[in-house]
């Protein structure tokens, strides 16, 4: 970009400006990637918005100037997501999963700049986005790449085509033909319908869709009959209703009035633009609260609480505001004046959570790669706490799920287990939630455990087991040793005496209530905690 130009020195103020409020504010503020997405998306905004004023203004050279480097921020941004082959996909909220989210998330605040793009910076994001969109992606991703794509196509007319092209790939993916549908029927109910050229289009899409209104697969067939219905009932509205032939008005008399066809057009959630109607025009004046103007709410908000997503990828308006007001009582050049004055305060809920937030952690979800890859040798090569946990004895596959999980969580040496088999079984993967991808498990069965455990006694491992005899230890005045292996005994008889004999101690969890019994997965897993709990002390103690 031309460094000679005033208006870099500017952004590079406002940069500076956005960066020093975490050393100037007089409130506690966590500084993470949650404020530093805030913080650049406020900036862009602001750069956005004085493109458009500048255009309005007729001082195009200087929008020019502003769009340039907008449009090189989109390019920049967009090779951030990697389009993803079949093989390569990956996990739900993986490094990946986020990125992706992000990149099309911050790429819907860019929607209003979509409209001055220049005829070859448009190509080249056609282009590329049409790649990316032609890729595996989670749904949660593809909502937002809708989304952008929508706004760009209606402001760029001339990449229609595309749209009616794809329309009428009847063997297509249906991940790519829902998103196909999805920003067809939004473009075609955004369009001035008295334009001839949009009237043809629509008469097109109109006819696609119909044709996908025979399709045997169920979420297609939804959106079809959903949005042919809608784009039939507007036209009708507008006085276009002479633009329908006999097979349009047959389909959509056959839609309305057969029984199934009226429950599909009741799930109002076959389309994600359902919460976004309010959308349709948001770009039409400028001097709108900003907030609503570029849409805050439902990019960072309601499409996240929606679909469920992690509490740390939601970012509700208020923390926006709270940013662009820098907390300080410095107020920020995005809020026009009269927004300024209205001195509305941020729930204290909001305020409350800019300061403190509950912090899921998935294990390895920090980390740069993918299981489908790396998984064998992350499992081999980290350093694990020297605790191994037994349950060849055990045969209930929600218990040996939730020691998966439990042992994956504190990062023990292994689990053993009796058949590796259960690994597959649905409900041992619902509840380990992935554990068994990230912990090594080893098949001993009942026949064979006698001779594992005396071989691990002779490399060194303290064979511990959990039950109460006669001469067992109080967990609370027990002390792990170094290397610790813990065996679980059966749900219900326990450890069998065989087993007891060769142990070298037994410890028995206190317990002060009337049932003299814990679940054996509840009983290994406050083993686990008090054996990492111990670790963590003695590591303290010696530094």
């Amino acid at each position: 970009y031309r460094a000679d130009d005033n208006v870099v020195l500017e952004y590079e103020v406002r940069v500076h400006e956005y960066s020093s409020f975490f050393m100037s504010t007089t409130k506690p503020l966590p500084q993470t990637d949650l404020y530093v997405r805030i913080t650049a998306s406020v900036f862009y905004m602001n750069l956005i918005r004085q493109e458009i004023l500048l255009y309005n203004a007729g001082e195009k050279e200087k929008a020019r100037e502003i769009g340039e480097f907008l449009s090189l921020s989109v390019e920049t941004i967009l090779k951030q997501d990697v389009p993803c082959e079949l093989g390569d996909m990956y996990r739900c909220w993986s490094p990946i999963h986020r990125l992706k989210i992000r990149v099309w998330q911050t790429l819907g605040l860019f929607a209003p700049h979509f409209k001055f793009m220049s005829e070859e910076e448009a190509k080249r994001f056609s282009d590329r986005a049409w790649a990316n969109l032609e890729g595996h992606s989670h749904k949660t991703v593809r909502q937002h790449m809708d989304y952008c794509m929508c706004y760009f196509i209606l402001y760029n007319p001339q990449y229609c085509f595309t749209l009616l092209e794809r329309l009428k790939r009847y063997n297509e993916r249906s991940d790519i033909l829902h998103s196909v549908i999805t920003i067809s029927g939004f473009i075609v109910l955004s369009q001035d319908m008295k334009v001839v050229e949009n009237q043809s289009f629509g008469l097109s899409v109109l006819r696609g869709l119909a044709a996908h209104c025979c399709t045997g697969h169920v979420v297609i067939l939804k959106m079809s009959h959903y949005f042919f219905v809608k784009i039939i009932d507007q036209w009708r509205n507008i006085g276009l209703g002479h633009l329908l032939g006999p097979c349009e008005e047959s389909m959509y008399d056959y839609i309305m009035n057969n029984e199934e066809s009226t429950r599909h057009r009741e799930d109002h959630k076959v389309t994600f633009l359902y919460c976004a109607s309010s959308t349709l025009d948001r770009y039409t004046n400028i001097h709108s609260d900003p907030f609503e103007f570029f849409c805050i709410e439902f990019l960072f908000y309601s499409l996240g609480k929606e679909d469920g997503y992690p509490v740390m990828e939601i970012i509700h308006p208020d923390l926006f505001k709270s940013l662009a007001n820098n907390q300080t009582g410095k107020k920020s050049s995005l809020l026009t004046d009269s927004e300024e004055d209205k001195g509305e305060e941020i729930d204290p809920e909001v305020s409350h959570q800019s300061l403190d937030f509950q912090r899921k952690i998935t294990p390895f979800s920090e980390l740069e790669y993918e299981d489908n890859v790396f998984r064998e040798s992350i499992i081999n090569s980290k350093p694990r706490q020297q605790l191994i946990v037994v349950a060849s004895l055990i045969d209930k596959i929600p218990n040996l799920a939730g020691l998966a999980r439990t042992g994956e969580i504190f990062n023990i040496h292994s689990l053993v287990v009796s058949n590796r088999k259960v690994e597959t079984s649905p409900t041992f993967q619902e509840i380990s939630v992935t554990a068994e991808k990230w912990i090594p498990i080893v098949e001993v069965t009942e026949e064979n455990l006698k001779d594992y455990l005396l071989k691990k006694k002779e490399e060194g491992w303290a064979l511990l087991g959990v039950e109460q005899t006669a001469n067992s230890v109080d967990l609370t005045k027990f002390q792990f040793p170094p290397k610790s292996l813990l065996l679980l005994g059966k749900e219900k008889e326990g450890i069998p005496v065989e087993f007891i004999q060769i142990l070298d101690t037994c410890v028995e969890i206190p317990q002060l209530g009337v049932i003299r019994s814990l679940n054996v997965h509840v009983s290994g897993s406050l083993m686990m905690f008090e054996f990492t709990r111990q670790q963590m002390l003695s590591a303290i103690t010696n530094e």
